[in-house]
């Protein structure tokens, strides 16, 4: 159950069940799409808090800030250069290794990341379950 479901309510499956009697076409043209009945905030699976007003950007001037706007010019000037480098100066093997590193960096890191989220959940009170 959600952590934002209330026992004790009539879902909104159930109503729509009540009202239907055994008619399943009208259960389906009458659902919700709501995935579980506690996540809407009202009867008819709308929700209470208009997010209209949510959506819509201020009308405002950006200000430019000339400091990061040198410091990502200068990175990827020098990302360039790095790639003309490897290119037209560095040997083939610097180049293979340089790769194959980038490579398995990233394994590495794509592999971290799914075991923090897989294994971080299943902890109780500092222990592995």
């Amino acid at each position: 159950m959600p952590p934002n479901a209330t026992a004790n309510t009539q879902s909104i499956t159930n109503s729509l069940v009540a009202n239907s009697g055994d008619d399943s076409k009208s259960l389906t043209d009458n659902s919700t799409g709501v995935l579980f009945e506690q996540d809407a905030e009202t009867y008819d699976g709308g929700l209470v808090k208009d997010i209209e007003i949510l959506k819509k950007a201020e009308k405002r001037r950006l200000k430019l800030v000339w400091r990061n706007i040198i410091a990502f010019v200068y990175v990827h000037l020098a990302a360039v250069y790095g790639l003309w480098l490897m290119l037209t100066s560095a040997k083939w093997q610097t180049s293979s290794l340089a790769i194959f590193l980038y490579l398995i960096s990233g394994l590495g890191i794509t592999a971290g990341a799914h075991r923090l989220w897989l294994i971080a959940p299943t902890r109780l009170n500092g222990r592995c379950v």
